[in-house]
Formats: structure tokens, C-alpha cells, sequence
């Protein structure tokens, strides 16, 4: 990696999914005490890959906790 550069790879340890609990709610279908899961990667639904059930391979697969920041 090069030090000098003005972004900076940021490694993470991700799980399958999350686990939470709502504190707040602004939604019907949700109510404060509320336990849910929630996935780290998002698919966009739209390639052929997600057509084929297949979102695990989405060409525009975005996954929480990869991504690169800008140096401060």
C-alpha cells in the first residue's frame, strides 16, 4: 500500500448478518422493542445475476464495512 496516497483501505471482519433492536421508530410496521436482522451486502435487483436469484453474485454487490476513505 502506498502511505503517501490520499486513500486509505479500510479492512473490517463482517458477519452474515446483524442483529438489532429498535429504540426509536418513525414507522408503522415498526414499533420501539422491535428485534430484527439485517444483512451487510445489498444488491441492486437489477443484473442477471440478481434476476437469477443469484443476489449473492450481483454485479453491484455493495458490502458495509468495505469501502475506502479519504486520508484526514
Amino acid at each position: 500500500m502506498d502511505m503517501n496516497s490520499d486513500i486509505l483501505c479500510v479492512d473490517s471482519i463482517l458477519g452474515h448478518e446483524g442483529v438489532a433492536e429498535a429504540h426509536v421508530s418513525h414507522r408503522e410496521n415498526v414499533q420501539t422493542g422491535d428485534k430484527f436482522t439485517f444483512a451487510v451486502a445489498d444488491s441492486c435487483s437489477n443484473c442477471e445475476m440478481c434476476s437469477r436469484g443469484l443476489n449473492q453474485k450481483c454485479k453491484k454487490l455493495f458490502k458495509v464495512g468495505n469501502f475506502v476513505i479519504l486520508r484526514l
